[in-house]
């Protein structure tokens, strides 16, 4: 009886260390992808303001363009 609780309880703790490593291991994977979105916005947040510019410069020299052409 006291052999096949140990077993028992062995196999419990086998288990448990086993969900444990396997919650570390989602969390670290959870991490790692928090920080590429967070690196990914990061690199979106500095072109986003570029792009912006240049579409300001490019709508600012087809007015210019369209001024001259048309005298307006």
């Amino acid at each position: 009886m006291t052999e096949r609780l140990n077993t028992i309880e062995e196999t419990h703790h086998n288990n448990l260390g086993r969900i444990a490593f396997e919650f570390t291991s989602i969390n670290a994977s959870i991490s790692t992808l928090q920080n590429e979105i967070n690196r990914h916005y990061a690199l979106v947040q500095r072109i986003e303001p570029i792009e912006e510019a240049d579409q300001s410069e490019a709508s600012d020299s087809s007015q210019r363009s369209f001024s001259k052409k048309f005298g307006t």
